[in-house]
């Protein structure tokens, strides 16, 4: 199965990806030091000394580390805002590609569509690794909802062995939202019935799995034929908006219940979380070695919110706290050599002591 993000500047993936991926695990283990140093010394002292009911000392959070997460949450619900307006303006494209279905329109979309995912796949990996599994709990379902792989392609359309498959060809199956929802993962995982990944297969074919196969071409879309294709598509790409905004609303909710909490936090407790967010990049960098993965993970690692970037009394602009400047990394990616945007400068682990 192709990756999501193949189709975009897939020829600077495999360096950036594997480069950031060199330098979340040198931040990862300097995390890691962090945590395990100050245990060792304690190890070698002389135990006979020490208190029996002593009470160990709590850090509280270093206020730069604070604000650093406090905009990382931002980010979360940003990339989302943007995500869902990327999906609106993708189903205004639709309406226009529906009206007077063209190759050209139709290839237009697909590579919209692929603009969104890009958009979209860095917070969802980040949420479905949350660590908390409260918030997990109530994000899961609507996750599924909007993107989940592997799909079985045939159980939505068509296939070149199997023309009469999928649930465009169902008619015995009336098409609207409760009964697509219905369908998502009716008897098997496989089954996805809506989301990101079904858009996907419907505008691209078999095509989407397999580069060397033959594009959709745009008269699968044509009425009088294409009637249920047409209608599939309508009702999916509804749904993943509202899907989107639902999920946007849940973090946000989230959002405003833990920003005391993170003021409130143990030094220790904020490198932890720290440490999470690294380790789900890279794991998920290592598992999927596309740009667009990195380059999201870089933006939220560097998002801060606007109103945060002007002093209150003035309009000059003040030095903001996020993940990507505490960790000392480069903040204009865009205008540095490879080499200095992935690397880890040396005073990274001043800040994680």
């Amino acid at each position: 199965m192709t990756s999501p993000g193949t189709s975009s500047t897939a020829s600077n993936s495999n360096g950036t990806a594997a480069k950031l991926s060199i330098t979340l695990a040198r931040v990862l283990l300097l995390l890691t030091l962090s945590f395990t140093l100050p245990s060792c010394d304690q190890n070698t002292q002389d135990t006979s000394a020490e208190k029996p009911n002593k009470t160990a000392s709590i850090t509280l959070i270093e206020p730069a580390l604070a604000e650093a997460l406090t905009h990382y949450q931002y980010a979360q619900t940003h990339s989302l805002h943007t995500t869902l307006a990327c999906v609106k303006a993708l189903s205004t494209n639709f309406d226009r590609f529906l009206a007077t279905p063209t190759q050209p329109l139709l290839n237009e979309n697909q590579l919209a569509l692929q603009h969104c995912l890009d958009l979209y796949i860095p917070v969802h990996t980040l949420i479905k690794s949350d660590s908390n599994q409260v918030l997990r709990a109530l994000t899961a379902p609507l996750t599924t909802s909007i993107y989940s792989t592997p799909i079985l392609p045939g159980y939505v359309d068509y296939l070149l062995q199997y023309p009469n498959s999928g649930i465009v060809n169902d008619i015995t199956l009336a098409l609207s939202e409760q009964s697509l929802r219905g369908q998502q993962g009716l008897t098997d995982n496989g089954e996805v019935s809506i989301g990101f990944e079904v858009i996907a297969f419907i505008l691209m074919g078999e095509q989407r799995y397999n580069q060397s196969l033959a594009p959709r071409p745009a008269i699968d879309f044509k009425e009088p034929d294409a009637s249920r294709r047409r209608q599939y598509l309508t009702i999916t790409v509804s749904l993943l908006q509202q899907d989107l905004a639902a999920l946007q609303t849940v973090l946000e909710d989230a959002m405003t219940k833990t920003q005391q909490r993170v003021q409130q936090n143990s030094q220790q407790t904020a490198l932890q979380t720290t440490k999470n967010i690294l380790n789900t990049m890279l794991v998920n960098i290592e598992q999927q070695s596309f740009d667009s993965l990195s380059m999201g993970y870089w933006e939220l690692l560097k998002y801060s919110t606007p109103q945060s970037g002007t002093s209150e009394f003035s309009n000059e602009p003040r030095k903001v706290a996020t993940l990507a400047t505490y960790l000392k990394w480069p903040q204009e990616p865009h205008d540095l050599p490879r080499e200095a945007f992935t690397a880890q400068p040396q005073t990274t682990p001043q800040n994680l002591q």
